[in-house]
């Protein structure tokens, strides 16, 4: 069954993929970045539009304008048709919509916000939605045809048109009768001129009027207004738009892969705390050490020759030997027993899993470490695929010592005894076989956090049990730093462990204790 994760395991998992995570932020901030350069944000500009004044009803009331369905009328194709088809290029129906949003700030006013690849498009676009409102508010009431309408329109224009032309000559008339004499030829024809255009102008001016005043009669009052015909579009920095992309881009990924990673650490059956790996084996944790993982052959020579733990790493592995029997072996070197060298031959055999790299590298560690304090070490590996840089590292040495004290041999048998024999051997994960070994072996198994499962750690104790051995202690190799657990009690051990103290409940009285507890009260 899938395993239930907890907060701390979550941040485990989220501790040992950081690198992983690192990258995909990384990506996460490029995307967002393209992303903005591939569509970057739009112009904006808005203008706003006046609705004319409703009629007095019977009654002699004014009603006030709906402004959800004036909205509604604004967005609808009967005004943005006409705007999208007058804008240069022209825009498609779902073009327009998606470009323009309609609000009403009051009863009256509606604010048009068009958006555009440029400052020219977007305010184009709002001037145009706001002629086509208005254009839509005058027709709506008409009592006049739409064809009728726009035909007044058109000679209102054309007549403002010519009466431009007209002021423009009347303008040159008089300029020219300022600079000529009164009684010339010139200047009474001059004025002559400027008398007709006057007429002229008058006509257009009463004409003009008069067209206004048939469409807003037809309209049934007056109509709306134009306040603001397109502001000066704009857009957001694209500094600050790639910034926000990229720190945005990194978060969604970064998130989006630590639920990924958490649903599937929900199905991951290995386990990664140091009592969960003893409760598996039925062996509690002798020792925790940082491994070192070699990928050639070199590299294992190096290991071998060179490798010094930390002085609580050495502790740890002296304190593993001691546990295992192997006292005489683990105070070597110190004052009160300076000078005594072991008689009898100790045999260790560490085990490990296939593509457990991590925990294949403690044995030898263990065997480099022994041989740095005094003690005759010989490291003989194994044969076989997961062992074979670790081997050919052993066979090069010609079972001559690599380091004082430290022997390394492709080969069980040699003419060159040794205290401490360390074996190391890979199990295979589904079909474990144990190697032959001598009935006084000892045998530990080293396993990294994350490497195995419940399943995978049983088959090797059963074949160990199987084979008339017991595994003595687990090495653990590179522990999870948030795994707070020992290993160094099996689950009966922390069943009968008295639990510490709270502050909310105080110490336990002693009528509860148990009863080899030999204090008095305080």
């Amino acid at each position: 069954m899938p395993e239930q994760m907890d907060v701390r395991s979550a941040f485990s998992l989220i501790r040992r993929r950081r690198r992983w995570l690192a990258a995909i932020a990384i990506l996460g901030a490029l995307l967002g970045v393209a992303f903005v350069t591939w569509k970057p944000p739009l112009y904006t500009s808005t203008s706003k539009v006046l609705l004319p004044v409703r009629q007095i009803q019977a009654n002699g009331e004014q009603t006030a304008w709906e402004a959800s369905t004036q909205v509604s009328i604004a967005e609808s194709d009967a005004v943005l048709g006409p705007a999208a088809s007058a804008v240069s290029p022209a825009l498609s129906r779902r073009e327009v919509h998606s470009l323009v949003s309609v609000s009403a700030p009051t009863p009256d006013v509606l604010d048009i916000t068009a958006h555009g690849t440029s400052g020219a498009a977007a305010t184009a676009l709002a001037r145009a939605v706001a002629q086509a409102e208005i254009a839509y508010q005058q027709e709506a009431p008409s009592s006049l045809s739409s064809a009728e309408l726009v035909g007044l329109r058109n000679r209102r224009d054309a007549l403002q048109k010519t009466l431009h032309d007209v002021e423009i000559q009347v303008a040159r008339a008089q300029r020219r009768l300022e600079s000529e004499r009164a009684d010339s030829t010139v200047a009474r024809r001059d004025a002559s001129a400027l008398a007709q255009l006057t007429a002229q102008q008058t006509a257009l001016v009463l004409e003009i009027n008069s067209l206004e005043t048939k469409m807003a009669d037809a309209s049934g009052g007056a109509g709306g207004h134009i306040l603001d015909n397109g502001s000066s579009a704009k857009r957001p920095r694209l500094v600050l738009w790639y910034l926000m992309a990229g720190v945005g881009g990194a978060a969604l990924a970064v998130a989006l892969s630590i639920v990924v990673m958490v649903g599937l650490g929900r199905r991951d059956a290995k386990l990664g705390t140091r009592d969960e790996i003893a409760d598996a084996i039925g062996s509690e944790v002798i020792a925790s050490l940082r491994s070192q993982v070699p990928r050639s052959v070199a590299a294992w020579s190096s290991l071998l020759e060179r490798y010094t733990p930390s002085v609580a790493e050495g502790w740890t592995v002296r304190l593993a030997l001691a546990g295992l029997g192997l006292d005489d072996l683990a105070m070597r070197n110190s004052e009160t027993h300076a000078g005594e060298v072991s008689t009898a031959g100790h045999r260790l055999c560490v085990l490990s899993l296939e593509d457990d790299p991590r925990a294949l590298s403690l044995g030898p560690q263990v065997a480099s470490y022994a041989a740095s304090i005094g003690i005759s070490t010989r490291l003989v590996p194994e044969q076989g695929d997961a062992t074979a840089a670790l081997w050919a590292a052993c066979s090069s040495a010609g079972n001559e010592e690599i380091r004082p004290h430290l022997r390394v041999s492709s080969r069980r048998q040699t003419t060159h005894p040794a205290e401490l024999t360390v074996l190391v051997s890979v199990l295979d994960r589904r079909s474990p076989q144990m190697p032959p070994l001598h009935r006084s072996a000892i045998v530990v198994l080293a396993v990294s956090s994350r490497a195995a499962s419940s399943e995978d750690l049983a088959r090797a104790a059963v074949v160990a049990y199987e084979a008339g051995f017991r595994i003595s202690g687990v090495l653990v190799a590179d522990p999870d730093p948030l795994d707070k657990t020992t290993g160094r009690q099996l689950p009966h051990e922390r069943l009968q462990q008295q639990p510490l103290p709270s502050r909310g409940s105080g110490p336990r009285p002693v009528s509860l204790r148990d009863s080899s507890w030999k204090g008095g009260a305080s």
